[in-house]
Protein backbone atom coordinates (compact mmCIF):
# COMPACT_ATOMS: atom_id res chain seq x y z
CA UNK A 1 0.00 0.00 0.00
CA UNK A 2 1.35 3.05 -1.00
CA UNK A 3 1.63 6.73 1.23
CA UNK A 4 -0.64 8.21 -0.84
CA UNK A 5 -3.25 5.24 -0.63
CA UNK A 6 -3.28 5.77 3.03
CA UNK A 7 -5.58 8.13 4.97
CA UNK A 8 -4.84 9.84 7.56
CA UNK A 9 -5.89 8.75 11.07
CA UNK A 10 -8.26 11.91 12.60
CA UNK A 11 -6.77 13.35 15.57
CA UNK A 12 -7.45 15.75 18.31
CA UNK A 13 -5.02 17.40 20.48
CA UNK A 14 -4.79 20.14 23.29
CA UNK A 15 -3.22 23.12 23.88
CA UNK A 16 -4.27 24.13 27.73
CA UNK A 17 -3.49 27.29 29.12
CA UNK A 18 -4.03 28.35 32.48
CA UNK A 19 -4.57 31.38 34.36
CA UNK A 20 -0.43 32.67 35.10
CA UNK A 21 -0.21 31.83 30.67
CA UNK A 22 1.60 28.91 30.80
CA UNK A 23 0.59 25.57 28.83
CA UNK A 24 0.28 22.61 29.97
CA UNK A 25 2.81 19.68 28.01
CA UNK A 26 3.64 16.15 28.58
CA UNK A 27 7.30 14.01 28.41
CA UNK A 28 6.90 10.19 27.73
CA UNK A 29 10.04 9.50 30.05
CA UNK A 30 11.64 11.46 32.34
CA UNK A 31 14.54 10.77 30.64
CA UNK A 32 13.31 11.96 27.68
CA UNK A 33 14.10 15.96 25.98
CA UNK A 34 10.73 15.75 23.71
CA UNK A 35 7.43 17.38 24.64
CA UNK A 36 3.65 16.38 23.89
CA UNK A 37 0.45 18.12 23.89
CA UNK A 38 -1.98 15.48 25.03
CA UNK A 39 -3.89 14.21 21.81
CA UNK A 40 -5.22 11.22 20.67
CA UNK A 41 -7.39 9.36 17.85
CA UNK A 42 -11.06 10.11 17.05
CA UNK A 43 -13.24 6.90 17.29
CA UNK A 44 -15.74 6.02 15.21
CA UNK A 45 -19.30 8.19 15.73
CA UNK A 46 -17.29 10.28 18.05
CA UNK A 47 -17.20 14.10 17.78
CA UNK A 48 -13.82 16.28 17.93
CA UNK A 49 -15.10 17.46 21.41
CA UNK A 50 -16.21 14.29 22.65
CA UNK A 51 -12.72 12.60 21.79
CA UNK A 52 -11.27 15.90 23.06
CA UNK A 53 -12.65 15.74 26.54
CA UNK A 54 -12.20 11.27 26.69
CA UNK A 55 -8.34 12.02 26.00
CA UNK A 56 -8.11 14.71 28.48
CA UNK A 57 -10.06 12.98 31.27
CA UNK A 58 -7.93 9.75 30.30
CA UNK A 59 -4.42 11.91 29.99
CA UNK A 60 -4.47 14.59 32.31
CA UNK A 61 -7.92 14.03 34.54
CA UNK A 62 -9.06 17.66 33.50
CA UNK A 63 -12.87 17.80 32.74
CA UNK A 64 -14.67 20.45 31.56
CA UNK A 65 -15.81 21.45 34.49
CA UNK A 66 -11.82 22.77 34.84
CA UNK A 67 -11.58 24.06 31.07
CA UNK A 68 -13.46 26.41 28.65
CA UNK A 69 -12.55 25.70 24.64
CA UNK A 70 -11.40 29.49 23.29
CA UNK A 71 -10.44 28.09 19.92
CA UNK A 72 -8.90 26.03 17.19
CA UNK A 73 -7.25 25.18 14.15
CA UNK A 74 -7.30 21.83 11.77
CA UNK A 75 -5.95 20.21 8.89
CA UNK A 76 -2.35 20.05 10.46
CA UNK A 77 -0.78 16.82 9.29
CA UNK A 78 2.12 14.67 9.79
CA UNK A 79 2.93 10.84 8.93
CA UNK A 80 3.94 8.12 10.68
CA UNK A 81 7.50 6.99 10.78
CA UNK A 82 8.09 3.71 9.02
CA UNK A 83 8.67 1.64 13.21
CA UNK A 84 5.04 3.32 14.22
CA UNK A 85 2.66 -0.01 14.29
CA UNK A 86 0.08 2.04 12.86
CA UNK A 87 1.63 3.20 9.61
CA UNK A 88 0.68 0.01 8.11
CA UNK A 89 -2.48 1.28 8.00
CA UNK A 90 -2.33 4.97 7.74
CA UNK A 91 -0.16 7.22 6.57
CA UNK A 92 0.11 9.58 9.96
CA UNK A 93 -2.43 11.87 11.37
CA UNK A 94 -4.52 14.81 10.57
CA UNK A 95 -5.27 16.81 13.80
CA UNK A 96 -7.42 19.40 14.93
CA UNK A 97 -5.65 21.57 17.98
CA UNK A 98 -8.20 23.69 20.68
CA UNK A 99 -7.21 25.88 22.20
CA UNK A 100 -8.14 25.66 26.08
CA UNK A 101 -8.21 28.19 29.26
CA UNK A 102 -8.18 26.79 32.77
CA UNK A 103 -11.35 28.29 34.12
CA UNK A 104 -10.14 27.95 38.03
CA UNK A 105 -7.03 29.70 39.41
CA UNK A 106 -5.38 26.24 40.24
CA UNK A 107 -6.07 23.75 37.75
CA UNK A 108 -4.18 20.71 38.78
CA UNK A 109 -3.49 18.23 36.01
CA UNK A 110 -2.22 14.70 36.93
CA UNK A 111 -0.44 12.04 35.19
CA UNK A 112 -0.87 9.38 36.72
CA UNK A 113 -4.47 8.93 34.81
CA UNK A 114 -2.58 7.31 31.93
CA UNK A 115 0.14 5.74 30.62
CA UNK A 116 0.43 8.72 27.92
CA UNK A 117 2.90 10.63 29.75
CA UNK A 118 5.71 9.69 32.74
CA UNK A 119 5.18 13.54 33.96
CA UNK A 120 2.86 17.03 33.16
CA UNK A 121 4.41 19.96 33.44
CA UNK A 122 3.21 23.59 33.12
CA UNK A 123 5.79 25.74 30.84
CA UNK A 124 5.40 29.50 30.31
CA UNK A 125 4.01 29.92 26.68
CA UNK A 126 7.31 32.20 25.83
CA UNK A 127 9.51 29.40 26.42
CA UNK A 128 7.59 27.12 23.86
CA UNK A 129 9.65 26.72 20.49
CA UNK A 130 9.41 23.87 17.63
CA UNK A 131 12.50 21.96 18.76
CA UNK A 132 10.96 21.23 22.11
CA UNK A 133 8.95 18.72 19.70
CA UNK A 134 10.05 15.25 18.11
CA UNK A 135 11.45 15.95 14.72
CA UNK A 136 8.14 14.58 12.74
CA UNK A 137 5.70 16.71 14.79
CA UNK A 138 8.11 19.98 14.11
CA UNK A 139 6.11 22.27 11.52
CA UNK A 140 2.72 20.88 12.60
CA UNK A 141 4.02 22.23 16.29
CA UNK A 142 5.23 25.59 14.57
CA UNK A 143 1.70 26.03 13.07
CA UNK A 144 0.00 25.68 16.22
CA UNK A 145 2.26 28.06 18.36
CA UNK A 146 1.77 30.27 15.25
CA UNK A 147 -1.89 30.05 15.62
CA UNK A 148 -2.07 30.39 18.93
CA UNK A 149 0.39 32.25 20.18
CA UNK A 150 1.37 34.57 17.43
CA UNK A 151 4.94 36.73 18.70
CA UNK A 152 3.89 40.02 16.76
CA UNK A 153 0.19 40.42 19.15
CA UNK A 154 0.59 42.18 22.38
CA UNK A 155 -2.71 41.11 23.85
CA UNK A 156 -3.20 37.60 23.48
CA UNK A 157 -6.70 37.57 25.12
CA UNK A 158 -8.44 39.97 22.95
CA UNK A 159 -6.89 38.19 19.97
CA UNK A 160 -8.18 34.71 21.28
CA UNK A 161 -11.44 36.38 21.65
CA UNK A 162 -11.22 37.59 17.87
CA UNK A 163 -10.55 34.11 16.64
CA UNK A 164 -13.81 32.79 17.55
CA UNK A 165 -16.15 36.36 17.11
CA UNK A 166 -19.11 36.32 14.95
CA UNK A 167 -19.03 39.96 15.56
CA UNK A 168 -16.96 39.56 12.36
CA UNK A 169 -20.13 38.87 10.28
CA UNK A 170 -22.51 41.37 11.91
CA UNK A 171 -23.86 44.19 9.72
CA UNK A 172 -25.17 47.25 11.40
CA UNK A 173 -26.64 50.69 9.98
CA UNK A 174 -23.47 52.02 9.51
CA UNK A 175 -21.53 48.88 7.77
CA UNK A 176 -19.86 48.84 4.22
CA UNK A 177 -21.22 45.46 2.49
CA UNK A 178 -17.51 45.69 0.38
CA UNK A 179 -16.00 44.79 3.90
CA UNK A 180 -17.36 41.59 4.42
CA UNK A 181 -15.51 39.13 1.54
CA UNK A 182 -17.94 36.25 -0.11
CA UNK A 183 -14.90 34.08 0.17
CA UNK A 184 -13.36 34.88 4.04
CA UNK A 185 -13.24 31.77 6.24
CA UNK A 186 -11.02 32.92 9.36
CA UNK A 187 -13.66 31.67 11.17
CA UNK A 188 -12.77 28.06 10.81
CA UNK A 189 -9.22 27.17 10.21
CA UNK A 190 -9.60 23.51 9.35
CA UNK A 191 -10.62 21.65 6.35
CA UNK A 192 -14.08 20.62 5.03
CA UNK A 193 -14.06 17.34 6.51
CA UNK A 194 -13.19 18.83 9.91
CA UNK A 195 -16.13 21.69 9.84
CA UNK A 196 -18.32 19.03 8.79
CA UNK A 197 -17.23 16.83 12.30
CA UNK A 198 -17.36 20.17 13.96
CA UNK A 199 -21.05 20.50 13.22
CA UNK A 200 -22.01 17.66 14.81
CA UNK A 201 -20.72 18.86 18.06
CA UNK A 202 -22.65 22.19 16.98
CA UNK A 203 -25.84 20.00 16.77
CA UNK A 204 -25.25 18.12 20.33
CA UNK A 205 -24.89 21.90 21.68
CA UNK A 206 -28.26 23.12 20.19
CA UNK A 207 -29.93 19.65 21.12
CA UNK A 208 -28.88 19.61 24.92
CA UNK A 209 -30.22 23.33 25.20
CA UNK A 210 -33.28 22.65 23.46
CA UNK A 211 -33.68 19.89 26.57
CA UNK A 212 -33.35 22.46 28.69
CA UNK A 213 -36.95 24.48 27.09
CA UNK A 214 -39.03 21.79 27.75
CA UNK A 215 -39.05 22.43 31.82
CA UNK A 216 -39.39 25.71 31.61
CA UNK A 217 -41.86 28.05 31.97
CA UNK A 218 -41.43 30.43 29.36
CA UNK A 219 -39.29 29.06 26.78
CA UNK A 220 -37.36 30.64 23.98
CA UNK A 221 -38.82 31.11 20.34
CA UNK A 222 -36.32 31.51 17.51
CA UNK A 223 -37.10 32.55 13.75
CA UNK A 224 -34.02 32.34 11.65
CA UNK A 225 -34.63 34.24 7.87
CA UNK A 226 -32.43 33.11 5.25
CA UNK A 227 -32.05 35.96 2.72
CA UNK A 228 -30.27 34.44 -0.66
CA UNK A 229 -28.24 37.49 -2.18
CA UNK A 230 -28.88 36.45 -5.74
CA UNK A 231 -31.77 38.43 -7.67
CA UNK A 232 -34.31 35.02 -7.38
CA UNK A 233 -34.45 33.04 -4.11
CA UNK A 234 -33.13 29.38 -5.49
CA UNK A 235 -31.28 26.29 -4.70
CA UNK A 236 -28.70 27.93 -2.61
CA UNK A 237 -31.15 29.20 -0.02
CA UNK A 238 -32.75 25.25 0.22
CA UNK A 239 -29.74 23.74 0.64
CA UNK A 240 -28.77 26.04 3.28
CA UNK A 241 -32.15 26.15 4.99
CA UNK A 242 -32.02 22.30 5.15
CA UNK A 243 -29.07 22.00 6.64
CA UNK A 244 -29.89 24.74 9.19
CA UNK A 245 -33.08 22.56 9.82
CA UNK A 246 -31.06 19.31 10.74
CA UNK A 247 -29.54 20.95 13.18
CA UNK A 248 -32.07 21.26 16.19
CA UNK A 249 -34.19 18.92 17.73
CA UNK A 250 -36.95 17.68 15.29
CA UNK A 251 -39.37 17.74 17.75
CA UNK A 252 -38.81 21.60 18.25
CA UNK A 253 -38.03 22.81 14.15
CA UNK A 254 -40.36 23.80 11.97
CA UNK A 255 -39.57 25.15 8.07
CA UNK A 256 -42.20 27.38 7.07
CA UNK A 257 -43.40 28.20 3.49
CA UNK A 258 -44.86 30.64 2.95
CA UNK A 259 -43.88 33.68 4.71
CA UNK A 260 -47.43 34.19 6.74
CA UNK A 261 -48.72 34.16 9.83
CA UNK A 262 -52.17 35.11 11.71
CA UNK A 263 -50.29 34.68 14.69
CA UNK A 264 -49.11 38.56 14.41
CA UNK A 265 -51.50 41.55 14.07
CA UNK A 266 -52.59 43.10 10.94
CA UNK A 267 -52.86 46.28 10.17
CA UNK A 268 -52.19 49.08 7.71
CA UNK A 269 -49.07 50.14 9.33
CA UNK A 270 -47.56 46.44 9.12
CA UNK A 271 -47.79 45.45 5.54
CA UNK A 272 -45.62 42.53 5.64
CA UNK A 273 -45.65 40.34 8.68
CA UNK A 274 -43.43 37.65 10.32
CA UNK A 275 -44.62 34.17 11.39
CA UNK A 276 -44.22 33.53 15.17
CA UNK A 277 -42.49 30.58 16.10
CA UNK A 278 -44.31 28.42 18.95
CA UNK A 279 -42.75 27.74 22.70
CA UNK A 280 -39.79 26.14 22.43
CA UNK A 281 -39.90 26.31 18.18
CA UNK A 282 -37.17 27.38 15.86
CA UNK A 283 -38.80 28.53 12.77
CA UNK A 284 -36.96 28.72 9.56
CA UNK A 285 -37.22 30.05 6.57
CA UNK A 286 -35.76 30.94 3.07
CA UNK A 287 -39.00 33.09 1.86
CA UNK A 288 -37.25 36.41 3.02
CA UNK A 289 -39.76 39.37 3.57
CA UNK A 290 -36.85 41.55 2.95
CA UNK A 291 -36.76 40.49 -0.61
CA UNK A 292 -39.99 42.75 -0.62
CA UNK A 293 -38.50 46.09 0.53
CA UNK A 294 -35.46 45.32 -1.75
CA UNK A 295 -36.70 48.14 -4.22
CA UNK A 296 -39.83 49.52 -1.79
CA UNK A 297 -38.13 51.87 0.66
CA UNK A 298 -41.34 52.97 2.04
CA UNK A 299 -41.85 49.56 3.39
CA UNK A 300 -38.47 49.98 5.41
CA UNK A 301 -40.14 51.40 8.38
CA UNK A 302 -43.01 48.47 8.33
CA UNK A 303 -40.11 45.70 8.96
CA UNK A 304 -39.06 47.83 11.82
CA UNK A 305 -42.56 47.78 13.65
CA UNK A 306 -42.33 43.99 12.87
CA UNK A 307 -38.67 43.09 14.26
CA UNK A 308 -39.75 45.65 17.32
CA UNK A 309 -43.33 43.35 17.58
CA UNK A 310 -41.28 39.72 17.63
CA UNK A 311 -38.61 41.22 20.24
CA UNK A 312 -41.24 42.24 22.53
CA UNK A 313 -43.04 39.15 22.54
CA UNK A 314 -39.30 37.30 23.13
CA UNK A 315 -38.99 35.97 19.52
CA UNK A 316 -34.75 35.76 19.18
CA UNK A 317 -34.57 36.60 15.23
CA UNK A 318 -31.95 35.68 13.53
CA UNK A 319 -31.10 37.76 10.15
CA UNK A 320 -28.64 35.58 7.53
CA UNK A 321 -27.53 37.20 4.51
CA UNK A 322 -26.02 35.19 1.62
CA UNK A 323 -22.88 36.94 0.23
CA UNK A 324 -22.16 35.67 -3.52
CA UNK A 325 -19.17 36.95 -5.11
CA UNK A 326 -19.34 37.96 -8.95
CA UNK A 327 -18.92 34.31 -10.17
CA UNK A 328 -21.53 33.18 -8.41
CA UNK A 329 -24.14 35.82 -9.22
CA UNK A 330 -23.40 35.73 -13.38
CA UNK A 331 -23.84 32.00 -12.48
CA UNK A 332 -27.50 33.02 -11.79
CA UNK A 333 -28.12 35.50 -14.09
CA UNK A 334 -26.04 34.51 -17.03
CA UNK A 335 -27.11 37.15 -19.34
CA UNK A 336 -27.38 40.04 -17.40
CA UNK A 337 -24.42 43.08 -18.02
CA UNK A 338 -21.61 43.20 -16.71
CA UNK A 339 -22.51 46.27 -14.15
CA UNK A 340 -25.16 44.06 -12.99
CA UNK A 341 -23.03 42.82 -9.82
CA UNK A 342 -22.31 45.96 -8.84
CA UNK A 343 -25.57 47.86 -9.01
CA UNK A 344 -27.38 44.74 -7.28
CA UNK A 345 -24.44 44.80 -4.08
CA UNK A 346 -25.16 48.50 -4.22
CA UNK A 347 -28.93 48.14 -3.30
CA UNK A 348 -28.42 45.28 -0.90
CA UNK A 349 -26.44 47.26 0.51
CA UNK A 350 -28.84 50.29 1.09
CA UNK A 351 -31.66 47.50 2.10
CA UNK A 352 -29.48 45.78 4.80
CA UNK A 353 -28.66 49.14 6.24
CA UNK A 354 -31.92 50.11 6.50
CA UNK A 355 -33.13 46.91 7.63
CA UNK A 356 -30.69 47.23 10.62
CA UNK A 357 -31.96 49.56 12.32
CA UNK A 358 -33.66 46.85 15.09
CA UNK A 359 -31.98 43.55 14.04
CA UNK A 360 -28.60 43.23 12.87
CA UNK A 361 -27.76 41.23 9.60
CA UNK A 362 -25.36 38.79 9.35
CA UNK A 363 -23.35 38.46 6.42
CA UNK A 364 -22.44 34.70 5.66
CA UNK A 365 -19.48 34.06 3.08
CA UNK A 366 -21.06 31.68 0.63
CA UNK A 367 -18.56 31.00 -1.60
CA UNK A 368 -17.87 27.87 -0.13
CA UNK A 369 -20.82 25.83 0.73
CA UNK A 370 -19.60 23.75 3.58
CA UNK A 371 -18.17 26.94 5.04
CA UNK A 372 -21.26 28.94 4.77
CA UNK A 373 -22.84 25.92 6.34
CA UNK A 374 -20.53 25.72 9.30
CA UNK A 375 -21.31 29.86 9.68
CA UNK A 376 -24.64 29.28 10.04
CA UNK A 377 -24.44 26.48 12.21
CA UNK A 378 -22.18 28.10 14.25
CA UNK A 379 -24.96 31.35 15.20
CA UNK A 380 -27.76 29.35 15.35
CA UNK A 381 -26.33 27.19 18.04
CA UNK A 382 -24.43 30.59 20.05
CA UNK A 383 -28.00 32.12 19.51
CA UNK A 384 -29.86 29.05 20.88
CA UNK A 385 -27.77 29.02 24.00
CA UNK A 386 -27.57 32.93 24.56
CA UNK A 387 -31.67 32.82 24.45
CA UNK A 388 -31.50 29.87 26.97
CA UNK A 389 -29.33 31.79 29.32
CA UNK A 390 -31.36 35.11 29.19
CA UNK A 391 -34.60 33.20 29.45
CA UNK A 392 -33.24 31.31 32.60
CA UNK A 393 -32.19 34.54 34.18
CA UNK A 394 -35.77 36.55 33.64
Amino acid sequence: MSERSKEYRRNVAAVIVDAAGRVLLGRKSDSSRFWHFPQGGVGHKETFEQALWRELREETGLTPEHLQIVARVGGLRYQYRKKNKKSKVWAGQQQTYFLLRCTGAHVVADAGHSAEFAKLEWLPWRTLSPHMFVSFKREVAQEVLAAFFPPDVRDLEAYWQQLNALSRYEFGPDSMLAAYAPEDRSLFLGTKEEARAAMEDLRHRVRAVQRQWESMAHPPRMLVVIHDAAPTPGKRSINCLRHAADLPDPLHVQVCSPFVSAALPQDALAPVTFPLPRASECLLTAHSPYRAVLTDTAMHDAIADNEQRLLEQQVCLLKLYLHISPEQFFKTCPTAPPAAYENHTSAAECFLRRTAQVVPWFIIPAEKKWYRDFVIATLLTTMAENATTEALSR
